[in-house]
This record gives C-alpha cells, sequence and structure tokens, in this order.
C-alpha cells in the first residue's frame, strides 16, 4: 500500500502564499473597482421595507464618490457630505461617524430622508459589487444601501 506524499515545506508555503495572495489580490482588485467612480444610490432597504425616495426632486440623486486617500465626497438628499472611509480585509468598510455637511433646508419630507440617511450611512459596516451594483450593509444586514454606478455625464441627446 503506497501512502501519498505530503507536500514538503516549501510547497506548503507556494501553496499558502497562491491562496492568501490571490485572496488580498482579490480584495485589492474589489477596492478599485469601489474608488474614485461617482455611485448613486438606486435602492435603500431598512429590513423589508424600501425607503420611499419620492420627495426628492425628479434629477436629484444621493451619490458617493471613494477616493483612493481614504475620503468619502458625495451628496445626500438636500446636502453635500465629505467624511473618510476604510476599507478593511473580507469585505468590510467603515465610514466616519463625523461627516461634514453643509446646511442647506428642505420640505419635511426631505429633511426626514437627509437625516434618515445620515444616520444610516455611517452605520454601513459591510461592502460589495455585485454586478457593477455596490451594495452597503450594516452589521446584520438590516439596512442595505444599493448604489449604481454613475457613467459620465455627456451632452444630453436631442431627439429630432
Amino acid at each position: 500500500m503506497k501512502v501519498p506524499l505530503l507536500p514538503s515545506p516549501a510547497r506548503w508555503a507556494l501553496l499558502l502564499l497562491t491562496l492568501f495572495g490571490s485572496a488580498s489580490l482579490l480584495a485589492e482588485d474589489l477596492s478599485q473597482k469601489l474608488v474614485n467612480r461617482p455611485w448613486k444610490l438606486a435602492k435603500w432597504q431598512q429590513g423589508d421595507q424600501l425607503v420611499d425616495l419620492s420627495p426628492m426632486k425628479q434629477g436629484a440623486s444621493i451619490f458617493l464618490v471613494f477616493n483612493t486617500d481614504g475620503k468619502l465626497n458625495g451628496k445626500s438628499p438636500l446636502n453635500r457630505l465629505s467624511g473618510t472611509y476604510q476599507l478593511e480585509e473580507a469585505n468590510k468598510i467603515s465610514i466616519s461617524e463625523n461627516l461634514a455637511v453643509t446646511r442647506i433646508a428642505g420640505t419635511p419630507e426631505l429633511m426626514k430622508l437627509e437625516t434618515l440617511f445620515l444616520t444610516d450611512l455611517p452605520q454601513m459596516t459591510q461592502y460589495s459589487l455585485e454586478g457593477g451594483d455596490l451594495r452597503l450593509s450594516n452589521e446584520g444586514g438590516g439596512t442595505t444601501l444599493t448604489f449604481a454606478e454613475m457613467r459620465t455625464i455627456g451632452p444630453a441627446k436631442q431627439e429630432p
């Protein structure tokens, strides 16, 4: 009966480097797809309920840009925002709780949406890129913000 050969220490090292090196590259690839791109909020779910985005003016949008230097910029329902973020292993993200926000007021409905967004955003702890969408979710997955990548805005097409 032949006993299978166990890999030598060098083979184990190569195997581990291949496995963990690939995981590291995967995480790096994922972060490269996340940063320096504008992401527009497409869907906001809290538990089994969708947050109603209809109070926002037509054409208005909530968006975020994650910069390579760890800074976050964007727009909430009413105001511009900035802060910091940090990507961690295993698709973890931390977003600063103390976001700098301009102070533009709006209708009661928009103010409520603004407060809710600025409360939910720093609670996001997980991120994933699925089918071109960026998903941010909190620890238990009860709140999910789904963003679509915004395309470069060019001149509007004229209809004949």
